[in-house]
């Protein structure tokens, strides 16, 4: 079952991710506290109770494909709040969180974000694409790569 709301965008992009390759090793329900916690600059924890995720993020999905890992954040429209963590992602602060909960140094993280494709606009698009590696737009049951940063490096 795939809905119009977070669970129903995050099960379109992971059957995406798994058919490119990528294989899922958390994915947090929306509300569930799920997943794998990152702490900055501290660590990670598996799971938890609210009381142990202050200070921490938990992604929507993380997956791993040869040494890179892919963190995704997926929401019906885009999400200040998430763009604002993978932000933080993007400057270091999870760094050595992932590091420790993959039990390897990445070769590249990978940041994504998803989104219906009929949200997706507007100046929160322009920094998902300023921001993000991957924007992936879910439409029904299907899902397509907006912008993946190689193309920008491709262009410049």
């Amino acid at each position: 079952m795939t809905g119009k709301g977070e669970a129903g965008v995050t099960a379109v992009a992971v059957e995406w991710l798994v058919a490119s390759g990528w294989r899922v090793i958390a994915r947090a329900m929306p509300g569930g506290g799920h997943g794998i916690v990152l702490r900055p600059g501290a660590g990670h924890r598996r799971g938890g109770r609210p009381h142990l995720l202050r200070g921490g993020w938990i992604p929507d999905v993380i997956a791993v494909r040869g040494d890179e890992v892919l963190i995704l954040e997926s929401k019906p429209g885009l999400s200040k709040e998430d763009l604002d963590e993978l932000e933080r992602a993007r400057a270091g602060l999870y760094d050595r969180a992932i590091e420790r909960a993959m039990r390897f140094r990445p070769s590249r993280v990978v940041l994504a974000i998803a989104a219906r494709s009929e949200r997706f606009h507007g100046p929160l698009a322009e920094r998902a694409r300023a921001v993000c590696d991957l924007v992936l737009l879910v439409s029904g049951k299907s899902c397509s790569i907006l912008w993946r940063a190689e193309e920008k490096h491709a262009e410049s």
